[in-house]
């Protein structure tokens, strides 16, 4: 059974409650973060923000999907810290993304079906990239590929006048980017 907070802290998510997420946030980042720091050093400073926010919108979407409910919660706080540590635990899986342009023109792989043509992994990338749209394209090219900071990407983003709300774009563009590339996503290690 939940604490009565944890169950506040629900019905703040579930009804979009800025004060009471704020409060979540205010009270369980900074712990987060100390265990990141601990678990995995080499994740670096701005990494760890990116992973504390994904962790907190992951948490946000399993409520508002109704796959985290009064049901089956136990605590809060021990979901959050648990989905940050197993994002923390995928960074340090995961080859870090290189930009398509940096990527030789004929990276084909062949495939098992002799009646299929290769898979060029490179020009997928860069079809899916492109299918995403300008915005998440620069999005991503900033972030991922030129390492430029939220702060900087503000000013470069058009309709974007803070970094939460940049984050969450990011984040929503990489899950798109994630679902178009379905079977790809393994072949590029983003399970």
């Amino acid at each position: 059974m939940a604490r009565s907070e944890d169950i506040r802290y629900l019905h703040g998510f579930q009804n979009d409650d800025n004060a009471v997420i704020s409060e979540f946030m205010d009270k369980y980042v900074n712990p987060l973060k100390r265990l990141l720091r601990s678990h995995f050093p080499k994740i670096p400073v701005d990494e760890l923000d990116d992973i504390v926010y994904e962790s907190v919108s992951a948490v946000r979407e399993k409520i508002r999907s109704g796959k985290l409910n009064e049901d089956n919660l136990t605590s809060l706080s021990n979901y959050y810290m648990t989905v940050g540590r197993n994002k923390g635990l995928e960074w340090t899986r995961r080859d870090r993304f290189v930009h398509p342009e940096a990527l030789p023109e004929d990276s084909s792989v062949p495939n098992d079906d002799p009646d299929d043509e290769p898979v060029d992994p490179i020009k997928k990338l860069r079809e899916l990239l492109k299918s995403l749209g300008e915005i998440c394209q620069k999005i991503i090219t900033l972030r991922l590929y030129k390492k430029i900071s939220y702060e900087d990407m503000v000013n470069e983003v058009e309709g974007y006048s803070t970094v939460d709300a940049l984050k969450t774009r990011k984040y929503k563009c990489i899950q798109e980017l994630k679902r178009r590339a379905g079977t790809a996503a393994q072949f590029f290690n983003w399970q």
